[in-house]
Order: C-alpha cells, then sequence, then structure tokens
C-alpha cells in the first residue's frame, strides 16, 4: 500500500521549489540598438539581383546545377568586395537518396576587433523556384556584403552562403563545426525567405535542435528591429511554448543546429518558422516591399552588434519567458525534482510496508517490467529498420511537409505492431498481478515508473517536468486499484502534458494527426535519442501495469489476515457417552403454568457474521491464539 500521508508531507517541497525559483528570476538584458541607421541597403539594386538570381539559378536543388551556378556567382560578387577573403568549405550530403557534392563559400572582412558578426544566407531549395527564399535571401546578404566594401566597422564581419539547407542544414552544420574561428564568433544572423507578399509571424526565430536557448539580449534585440521595419509584431509564443520547445527541441532552419552548438543565433523569415509552399515560391510571387523590409532589419542588426564592444548578453543556458523576465533552466530541473520526489517517496514507503520480504518486492517490480517488454520489442524493431535503411531518417531539421515514412517506413511500422501484439499475446499485459505480487505491485508499478522518469529528467529536465506532473495521477490510480475503466482514465489524464506536448509540435508542424511520422522520423534520424525512446516504453508499460491493477482480485491470499477476524481453534469434544445423559437422568418435562404471565414476544439477537458458528462441544480458543485449521476429530 502507498503511503499517502508522506507523500503529502513530501509535497511541501514544491512550494519551497516555486518560491525559490520565483525569487531567481533574471531581468531582460536592454536590447541593443546601431549607432547608424541601416540607410545602406539598397533595394533598387538588391532587388534587380534576386529576380537575376531566380532566373539564372532556378531551382537550386542541393548539389544540382542550378545550385552550382548560383555559387559562381555568390563567389564572384564576393570576390569583388574590397579588404574581402573567400573561402570554401566542400562537404557531401544526400538528397533524396541520391549523393551530392556540396559547398559552403564564406567572405570575410576584417574589422578592427577580431570578434566577428556572422550573416547566412541559404542557397538551396528542395522544391520552388527559390525567388522568394533563397535567391531573395542571397541577393540580400550579397547587397549588405557590399554596403560594408571599403567601410570601417569595429568588429570582423563573415558572410557565409550554405549550402544543403533544405536536407538537415548541413551547410550551417558543417560551418560551425570547421570553421576555425568558430569561437570568436559572438551571434549568428540567418536571413530566410525574405520576399513573401504578406508577412506572418513568428519572423524571428530563435529556437534550438537542443535543449539550449539562444541569447537572449540578441533575441530581443531582433525582435524589436524587425518589428520596428516590418510594422508588424514580430511573434512571442509565452511560457508554456517555451516549456514545450525546450522539453521536444524541433527548431526548424539553419539557427537550430548553431544555437546547439552554443553560438547565440536568430533567423529572420517573413513566412515563419515551416518552409514556404514550393507553389508560392516563384518570381510572381516576390514582395519588393517586404524584401526591402527585411534587407533593412538584416543590416540594422549587424550594425547594433557592431556598435556593441562586449559579447552580447546571453543569459541562462536554458530559459523560460516569465511576465516579462526570465526563468532559468535549472530552476525548472528543480521543480521536476520537487514533484518527483513525494511520489518515489510514498511508493517506496508503501513497497517497505507491504512487502514481507524483498523476493516479494521483486515479484512486484518483475510482474511490473513485463508490462514494457512489448513496448521495447516494437522499438527494437523500429531501430534495427532504421539502422538497415528501411526506415528513412532524413537530417534534422528537415521539412515535415516534404518528408515521409515511404514504403520502407510503412512496413516496418506494420511489423512494430506486429511484434508489439505477439509479445503482448503471450505475455497479457493486462493480466492483474499474481498471489506473491498482488501485494507488492502497486508500489513497485510506480518506483518503476519514478526512475524512468528520473531518467528523463537526467537526459532533458524540462521534459522530466511535464512526466513528473502526469506521475501525480498514476500515484493516485496505483493507491486505491478500482474497476479498470477508471484506472485507464487516471493513467490518461497523466499523460494529458505530453500530449499537450505533442499537439503543440503538431501544430508547429502543421501536421494534425500525422505528427507521429515526424516523430518516427526524428527517431530515426536520432534527433529523439535511442535512450529516451527506451524510457518512454518503460514509463508506457508502467501505464498498462496501472491499468492492469484494476483487474486485481479483492479476495486476500492465505496468509493474509482479516481486519477484524476472529480465529477459533476446535478442541477434542468429549465422548458420545458422557455428552448424551441417560434417559433415566433426564428431568422431568413441566408444562407451562396457563396462570403465569406471558412475556412479550422478543426478536432474536442478530448474529455477527465474523463469529463463526460453533457446534456443540467447541470452545473459543485462549487469546492470543490462532490456528488456521481445525483440530482433527478423534477416532
Amino acid at each position: 500500500m502507498i503511503d499517502l500521508r508522506l507523500y503529502r508531507f513530501a509535497l511541501l517541497a514544491v512550494p519551497v521549489a516555486g518560491v525559490i525559483a520565483m525569487f531567481s528570476l533574471q531581468s531582460v538584458p536592454a536590447p541593443l540598438s546601431g549607432g547608424v541607421p541601416p540607410d545602406a541597403f539598397d533595394p533598387a539594386t538588391a532587388a534587380p539581383l534576386a529576380k537575376q538570381l531566380a532566373e539564372t539559378a532556378a531551382y537550386p536543388t542541393p548539389g544540382s546545377a542550378a545550385d552550382n551556378a548560383m555559387a559562381e556567382q555568390v563567389k564572384q560578387q564576393f570576390s569583388g568586395i574590397d579588404g574581402a577573403t573567400v573561402a570554401e568549405q566542400r562537404f557531401g550530403g544526400s538528397f533524396h537518396g541520391h549523393g551530392v557534392e556540396l559547398r559552403n563559400l564564406i567572405a570575410t572582412l576584417p574589422g578592427e576587433s577580431n570578434r566577428q558578426i556572422a550573416l547566412i544566407a541559404p542557397r538551396d531549395v528542395a522544391q520552388g523556384s527559390g525567388a522568394v527564399t533563397t535567391a531573395a535571401a542571397t541577393a540580400a546578404m550579397l547587397q549588405i556584403a557590399d554596403s560594408f566594401s571599403g567601410s570601417s566597422h569595429h568588429k570582423t564581419l563573415v558572410f557565409v552562403s550554405t549550402d544543403g539547407s533544405s536536407i538537415g542544414a548541413l551547410g550551417a552544420k558543417r560551418f560551425i563545426r570547421d570553421y576555425s574561428d568558430a569561437g570568436l564568433l559572438d551571434a549568428a544572423i540567418v536571413l530566410s525567405q525574405p520576399a513573401v507578399k504578406e508577412p506572418t509571424a513568428p519572423l524571428v526565430i530563435p529556437w534550438s535542435t537542443g535543449p539550449q536557448s539562444t541569447a537572449s539580449q540578441l533575441n530581443d534585440t531582433a525582435n524589436t528591429i524587425v518589428s520596428k521595419e516590418v510594422a508588424t509584431p514580430a511573434g512571442d509564443e509565452g511560457p508554456v511554448s517555451d516549456l514545450f520547445r525546450l522539453a521536444l527541441p524541433a527548431g526548424l532552419g539553419d539557427q537550430g543546429p548553431l544555437v546547439k552548438a552554443g553560438l547565440p543565433a536568430v533567423r529572420l523569415s517573413s513566412d515563419g518558422e515551416l518552409p514556404i509552399e514550393p507553389g508560392e515560391d516563384t518570381p510572381d510571387n516576390f514582395d519588393t516591399d517586404t524584401f526591402a523590409r527585411f534587407g533593412r532589419a538584416s543590416l540594422a542588426l549587424i550594425l547594433a552588434l557592431d556598435a556593441t564592444s562586449g559579447e552580447v548578453q546571453h543569459g541562462p543556458g536554458g530559459y523560460i519567458g516569465l511576465a516579462g523576465n526570465l526563468l532559468p533552466g535549472w530552476t525548472i530541473a528543480m521543480l521536476a525534482l520537487s514533484l518527483l520526489l513525494p511520489v518515489a517517496l510514498g511508493a517506496g514507503a508503501g513497497l517497505a510496508s507491504s512487502a514481507r520480504s524483498p523476493i516479494e518486492a521483486a515479484h512486484g517490480f518483475l510482474w511490473a517490467g513485463l508490462r514494457t517488454v512489448p513496448f521495447i520489442g516494437a522499438l527494437l524493431i523500429l531501430l534495427a529498420a532504421a539502422v538497415v535503411g528501411l526506415l528513412p531518417g532524413p537530417d534534422f531539421p528537415f521539412d515535415p511537409r516534404d518528408e515521409s515514412l515511404g514504403l520502407g517506413g510503412t512496413i516496418s511500422v506494420v511489423v512494430a505492431i506486429l511484434a508489439y501484439c505477439a509479445i503482448a499475446f503471450f505475455l497479457r499485459p493486462l493480466r492483474p498481478p499474481p498471489a506473491r505480487a498482488v501485494r507488492s505491485a502497486p508500489a513497485a508499478t510506480v518506483l518503476l515508473a519514478c526512475a524512468a522518469a528520473l531518467g528523463v529528467w537526467v537526459v532533458n529536465p524540462y521534459l522530466g517536468l511535464l512526466v513528473a506532473i502526469g506521475l501525480q495521477a498514476w500515484l493516485f490510480a496505483a493507491t486505491r486499484p478500482g474497476a479498470w475503466p477508471a484506472m485507464a482514465g487516471l493513467v490518461l489524464l497523466g499523460l494529458l502534458p505530453l500530449v499537450a506536448l505533442t499537439a503543440n509540435l503538431a501544430g508547429r508542424f502543421d501536421a494534425g494527426f500525422g505528427v507521429w511520422h515526424d516523430l518516427l522520423l526524428m527517431l530515426a534520424d536520432g534527433q529523439i535519442g535511442a535512450s529516451l525512446a527506451f524510457l518512454g516504453c518503460v514509463l508506457a508499460g508502467g501505464g498498462v501495469a496501472i491499468v492492469a491493477l484494476g483487474g486485481r482480485s479483492a479476495r486476500p491470499t492465505p496468509d493474509d489476515r482479516i481486519k477484524g477476524e476472529i480465529s477459533v481453534r476446535r478442541q477434542t469434544p468429549p465422548l458420545e457417552e458422557e455428552l448424551e445423559p441417560r434417559e433415566d437422568e433426564l428431568p422431568e418435562e413441566e408444562g407451562p403454568d396457563p396462570d403465569a404471565p406471558q412475556d412479550p414476544a422478543q426478536p432474536e439477537p442478530e448474529r455477527d457474521p465474523r463469529l463463526w458458528s460453533k457446534p456443540r462441544g467447541w470452545i473459543s480458543p485462549p487469546p492470543g491464539s490462532f490456528r488456521a485449521t481445525p483440530w482433527p476429530p478423534v477416532a
């Protein structure tokens, strides 16, 4: 039986952790301001260049001839910038199953300081002509780079034309990995799809592909500048969405791997986080006004970063925006632990009091652990399919609307489901615990779920917080097992935080119920780690075990004593001759006196159902004695 008194006492740690978190709030650093207005960006020159790139290098898929043609034009423009040093990074990739040769082009303009600022523009697209997206971004970057030709600036400026952006941001990953002066970079600005007719928030994308946050001062500065230049709020999703993005990192765009690598970065986009629809990426949809606004915003952000002598203020490594302040990530981890502690203590104390021996406790853990086996079996099938290439694993970040499971992925999922059903058929996971585990099973199940939640917390404390919130409902379900529908309802209630997390991802990916396809692709790629998936299987098995507790029989085991039971033992009855008096010794029966008053009829007193009926010759045992079986009769 789970100790709810200890659980309630340990819950006092939650408000204590909440108070500490409130006193740990940090103020947001003031946004930077540029020293000069960004009038140097000339849309009259940049817009024709963008249209020229869209015509001469239309549909620049990764490694294609159009991609290489645009790369040559970028290299020529970089070489014409006074004082610029041009370099290349060559690497390989895979596009639609075919190997391709890719290259980044880098132009460096030395400044007074060796600290650096990078402006990055993707050059390739998976679908579409690139007129509104990569051609426009490349033209804006070239115009900004040319505006610094022969001019003085405080920091060194780095302009990067990346390749392989549409196939997992390979160019950005290679740049941050192989760039020799990566440690000198103060910030990176990624410019993507800057020429959509009607800008759609979010216009500034700071999110990472890992559980890290970008520099808060850079993010706030970019929001301020873009909102001013575009005359549209850049967009702020709120603390709950911030928590979800840290709990399941899935930032799309080239800024994602940069932030994960520790470089403060943001992406400026006129059409939100998702890539633009291919049918809208045409020269006819190129909007000069939006293009000019985002070009000026990019230049203004560079000037603001160049005007400060030091690095941008980062704030906590991971944080959540709350009421105009920053809530550090370590306070989120502390809150998660404060919620896990009461559940673990209550279940641990319950296991210690209910299990008569370590062997009985082990039986409870074994019964609960077997419920995880079907899930682990299905997971192993999926991981094996990803290793052999049957389940596709596109490099993340990918375009959710462009990637699918395909035939191989569908076969892998079907085989995994069949494997789960086959294992479940033999293990019968909804079967209630056996007699040897019936006492320890509830507490052992909760402790197993707590151990898995602690593992999740170690991998990602933000996701651990969501799991810890759900375990509160599971604890009450295991405390007083009832009918299985009620148990299933409590288990589903505990899953609501994870359901909300998945729904948030589905909204960001515009995937709806098909978001499980994206989750499988993220698992195959490694964006969702195998260790995290294994811990998820353990949690799923714990949920099934709690539902199975609802089928537990209320009949006690033979060794259990029922509260209030009165035990007796049978004594040797006397011989029949001594019990039956002789016929001549029977007293004479006297009839009732007719003159005596008649007593009113009294109801028969109600018998205590706990008392055993005792035949003639049986006696009650002395106090404190107990015997489960009666004495054998004398022959």
